[in-house]
């Protein structure tokens, strides 16, 4: 965010009463907006009554409450007359205009005369209760009155023309208190729908119930000239104070972050700002933390040495030594730190008919983005100008006319938001408090925003005194720019007008330095020949540089001319310069709180003292005397009287109140259990009690009251109360708990069964894991100690078993509970790593499984072949644990898989590598001898290898027993000639018959021999004996290769 300009507001101007501008924007409400009430309270405790005065510029009607706290609960009720009537009054917004009848009574406010317009007269547009007082501050400056002689008995009548609009005076009400106490006003505004919205509310000074001599002095006021906004990290709030002495008195200041109040600018009495010359005062608000995000400020004006509150607290800080107090709202707006920049370059003074808002932006593509202006009119924020966007130009300037229509000139802030291009925006906002100089206005989408506050604050650095023929009036401007302005003085001589100093031609107006400060002198006319140097009043006015003030053609203005003056300056300040007495009282001036609480037993009291002035003999703090009877050991109150007397033999007393109190309540311990349970039918209930002990009265346990009772004969919750009071009425209080608990007939025990029910565990994984069980019995308690258990549980044998668990309670009752429990097998065989098998073509070999694998628990588990390997390289069979694998005619590498599976299904596999080497050399075996292939009884079938079966042969021999000769003979197969030749497949196969001697043969003999070579016919030419056909040593004949055969018998 930008660095904000630091503004200042006017002085409230006497006879204006309270800054606010007149009138209301020309620009209408949007359709449907309930208009915001607005008015402005002032409230004050005077002579045992609460003083209320409301002005209400916009509001329907407004309600005026004084209600009353209860001292025991800080809580506030409405309070009631002696009569039994509400404090309680409503006033209505004028309607019809009449005229308005009343009397001039002893009061002034802030200098000027009030009517008391409550006993008679006709009122059509203001209502209240006709029996309580009702008063106008002040008099309209219509009603000519004296200034010295303005008490009097006669009716004044206040003509229609006063108040067309409203304006010009406050309306208030005055309540007797009916007691002593502590009293908070609350004043509710009605809408022209009559919507009520949130009401204003403030408390008064505590009253004693006395009804003190009214005091002159007691007027305070307290003005806030600025604060600045939420998220400003350099914040301040700036103000003045109205009707104290500045020396005597301190501004107290606490903020709200996150709903905690602190102390600013410091801890302690560092929350105390003391107030300037002329009554201004600034703080710091952020000296740490996130005190930028403060949302509540609290001010309150009190005498200098009172001990506020120097904690942090949750609650709002209560200071009962307040002369007036005054909280602010700060509303978040837009977050700083986006990625543009905007600021003022130029801003029209306050009340410029002609005003011209100027700034530059930085940081972002000006096409890309706009301004959105607001002015803040009569508590509303407007658009300008006519609800549109302003556009910036090429160098990052922009300009905007914010006097469009002629209210708009009584603008007191400036808002400015950086948007995007084309960004909605309202044309009027409604602030949360709109009389907030914040105002809580936040445009959503903005990038960044820079807000002033542009009314102008007169001060007076020098006022002549009264008959000083040395008329150096001086003061000094503070303002945006403070040579903006010009000064317009105006003095009033009793029983003369107005006249303007140093002259009405333009050139006398006189000129504001650079720094703000200016000089005028106000007596222009020797002694004799005019009375300047005896004015009484002098009215200081600030206008535009160059603005032409002539409000009279003579020099000379009657009130109703000055009047006009004022209303249309930017900034005014009234000075009453009266002659004093010829000699004064001194002044006493208590240091610090008065009265003073203090808690029994802090300590000695030490006093802060108080100091003495006197007009004519100066500071006779000195000479005070001083008796004090404070005892803070005992409850009580005591004084500390002062007295003082000056050189003309003046004396004056004073006298501050010490109450020493015992605010600590009293502690109550609830002895016994609580809860507390007893049974049905028990007998009579007997409290255990409770003692009570007090830090100012020791134990009063016996001041106890307790209530409540307990029927034990009725199941149910009872409570027994106990309260006690000590001495200074600090109450405290306990209770407990008592629970009849209801008789049931003797219920049986319920066994909870421990793990898991079923219960799976491994066979032979060790003994049974027993987890066991609880036993509950509704009148026995825990009776798991009683618990029988019987096991069937088996951990070597897979099966279903039982666990049953019994118990019994002391009222007979038989109680089972049973947990199923399955022993099982979940462990797979274990498989060693089985060597690599090697194989010749067409050779067999055994290998016994059952030395590679076993099963923990099944003995039995059986091995299988797993189908997946290459069954033209091997053939295999499994006798039990014997696995045979035979080669076949062709040589490779295969995965041959095994696996042994216990009788629970479990299994493991292995797998086997089997090579098999082709034939290096010829070679030939029968593989079926006759018979044996099914469906063919009289086929012999084998296998060759280790030639090429295309160019080779099969030749068959039988032998067959003859029965009848005794003789074994050689037969060729299956015929003669070419056909004994058998062809061999491509594979090495070969198959042939021996029809028909297959159920007569003795043995087969199977040659190989290469094509072309001769093998005999035996039995072509007749029987051959056996003998004979070996003889032949076939074996041995070229071209035959190879030779196999099998017997039968």
């Amino acid at each position: 965010m930008n660095t904000m300009v630091r503004n200042m507001m006017v002085c409230v101007m006497a006879a204006l009463v309270v800054l606010l501008t007149s009138g209301c924007p020309m620009t209408p409400d949007p359709p449907n907006q309930p208009t915001q009430p607005t008015f402005d309270v002032r409230t004050r405790l005077i002579e045992g009554k609460a003083e209320v005065v409301v002005r209400n510029t916009d509001t329907r009607q407004v309600s005026i409450q004084i209600l009353v706290q209860d001292d025991r609960t800080g809580d506030y009720f409405p309070a009631y007359d002696e009569t039994g009537d509400q404090l309680l009054r409503s006033i209505m917004q004028p309607g019809v205009q009449t005229t308005v009848t009343g009397q001039l009574v002893n009061r002034t406010y802030e200098g000027h005369p009030v009517i008391d317009i409550g006993g008679g007269g006709v009122h059509s547009y203001w209502w209240w209760d006709p029996y309580a007082p009702l008063y106008l501050y002040p008099v309209p400056p219509s009603i000519s009155v004296d200034w010295e002689t303005y008490v009097t008995d006669e009716e004044i009548t206040i003509t229609e023309t006063t108040f067309v609009d409203g304006e010009g005076a406050y309306l208030g009400a005055q309540f007797v208190l009916p007691e002593a106490g502590r009293y908070m006003v609350r004043v509710t505004g009605f809408n022209e729908q009559n919507v009520e919205f949130k009401p204003f509310e403030t408390v008064l000074p505590d009253y004693d119930g006395t009804t003190p001599d009214p005091d002159p002095e007691d007027t305070a006021d307290l003005e806030v000239l600025y604060f600045s906004n939420y998220g400003d990290v350099n914040g301040y709030v700036y103000g003045i104070v109205h009707g104290v002495n500045p020396s005597t008195h301190s501004v107290a200041c606490y903020i709200n972050v996150d709903s905690m109040w602190w102390p600013k600018p410091d801890f302690g009495n560092g929350a105390l700002t003391p107030l300037e010359n002329g009554g201004y005062f600034e703080t710091d608000i952020t000296t740490g933390g996130d005190d930028q995000r403060a949302t509540l400020i609290y001010l309150a004006v009190v005498p200098n040495g009172t001990q506020v509150p120097q904690a942090p607290s949750l609650d709002q800080p209560y200071i009962p030594e307040a002369l007036t107090s005054k909280l602010l709202v700060r509303n978040p707006g837009p977050v700083e730190g986006g990625p543009g920049v905007i600021d003022f370059t130029e801003v029209p003074y306050y009340k410029d008919p002609d005003g011209v808002l100027r700034g530059t932006v930085s940081g972002v593509n000006f096409a890309d983005y706009q301004v959105a202006v607001y002015i803040l009119v009569e508590g509303v924020w407007w658009q300008k100008p006519d609800c549109t966007l302003v556009d910036i130009m090429s160098n990052g300037s922009w300009s905007a006319d914010v006097t469009v229509v002629p209210s708009d000139a009584n603008a007191t802030q400036f808002a400015a938001f950086l948007v995007p291009r084309g960004t909605s925006v309202p044309c009027t906002v409604y602030p949360t408090k709109s009389k907030s100089l914040v105002a809580g206005i936040d445009i959503p989408g903005a990038v960044d925003y820079v807000i002033v506050n542009r009314v102008p604050h007169i001060g007076l650095t020098k006022i002549p005194a009264y008959e000083d023929t040395v008329g150096d009036l001086r003061g000094i401007v503070e303002a945006l720019d403070p040579t903006q302005y010009d000064i317009h003085t105006f003095i009033r001589v009793p029983g003369e007008g107005w006249i303007a100093k140093p002259g009405f031609a333009p050139d006398d107006a006189t000129v504001v330095a650079a720094d703000g400060t200016w000089s005028c002198d106000i007596v222009t006319g020797l002694p004799g020949q005019t009375n300047d140097h005896r004015a009484t009043e002098i009215w200081v006015l600030l206008f535009g540089k160059g603005v032409e003030v002539t409000p009279c053609g003579d020099a000379v203005c009657s009130d109703l001319n000055i009047d006009t003056v004022v209303n249309n300056a930017s900034a005014g300040i009234w000075v009453n310069r009266r002659p004093g007495a010829e000699d004064e009282e001194p002044i006493i001036t208590i240091i610090g709180a008065n009265p003073v609480t203090l808690a029994v037993g802090s300590g000695p009291y030490t006093d802060l003292g108080a100091t003495a002035f006197d007009t004519e003999d100066g500071d006779l703090s000195a000479e005070i005397v001083t008796t004090n009877d404070v005892n803070t050991s005992a409850v009580g109150t005591y004084h500390v009287n002062y007295s003082v007397t000056d050189s003309a033999s003046h004396t004056v007393n004073a006298s501050r109140t010490v109450h020493v109190v015992d605010t600590v309540g009293p502690v109550i311990t609830v002895l016994g259990a609580n809860p507390l349970h007893v049974q049905q039918g028990s007998g009579p209930y007997v409290d255990p009690g409770a003692t009570a002990f007090d830090n100012y009265n020791g134990d009063i346990t016996g001041s106890i009251v307790k209530t409540g009772s307990v029927d034990t004969n009725t199941p149910g919750t009872y409570t027994i109360n106990y309260s006690v009071q000590d001495s200074s009425g600090n109450s405290a209080s306990a209770s407990r708990t008592v629970v009849v608990d209801e008789v049931v007939e003797d219920q049986p025990p319920v066994i909870t069964i421990l793990g898991s029910n079923p219960h799976t565990v491994q066979v032979l994984s060790g003994p049974y894991p027993e987890s066991g069980a609880t036993a509950l019995d509704p009148e026995d308690g825990d009776i798991s100690n009683l618990i029988g258990t019987v096991s069937t549980v088996d951990m070597t044998t897979i099966g279903t078993y039982n666990v049953t668990y019994s118990v019994t309670d002391s009222g007979g009752h038989p109680v089972q509970a049973v947990k199923v429990v399955y022993v099982v097998d979940t462990v797979a065989p274990v498989v060693d790593p089985i060597p690599d098998q090697f194989r010749l073509a067409l050779a067999s070999g055994d290998l016994d499984l059952g030395n590679y694998g076993y099963d923990a628990y099944d003995e039995n588990a059986t091995w299988s072949i797993v189908p997946g390997y290459d069954t033209n390289l091997i053939s295999v069979s499994l006798s039990g644990t014997i696995l045979t694998i035979t080669g076949k005619n062709v040589g490779g590498t295969t995965v041959l898989t095994v696996k042994l599976t216990d009788g629970s299904g479990n299994f493991t596999t292995a797998d086997i590598n089997v090579t098999v080497s082709p034939c290096q050399t010829a070679f030939i075996q029968i593989t079926a001898e006759p018979g044996s292939i099914d469906g063919f009884p009289n086929a012999v079938a084998g296998e060759v290898c280790g030639v090429d079966p295309s160019t080779h042969k099969v030749v068959l021999y039988v032998r067959v027993h003859d029965a009848v000769s005794g003789n074994d003979y050689a037969w060729v197969k299956p015929n003669f000639g070419a056909e004994k030749y058998t062809a061999i497949n491509p594979d090495g196969t070969w198959e042939s018959s021996v029809a028909p001697d297959a159920n007569t043969w003795k043995e087969v003999r199977a040659y190989l021999v290469e094509d072309g070579t001769s093998m005999p016919d035996a039995g072509s030419s007749g029987p051959m004996l056996w003998s004979d056909f070996l003889g032949l040593n076939l074996e041995n004949t070229s071209g035959v290769l190879g030779l196999a055969f099998v017997t039968n018998g």
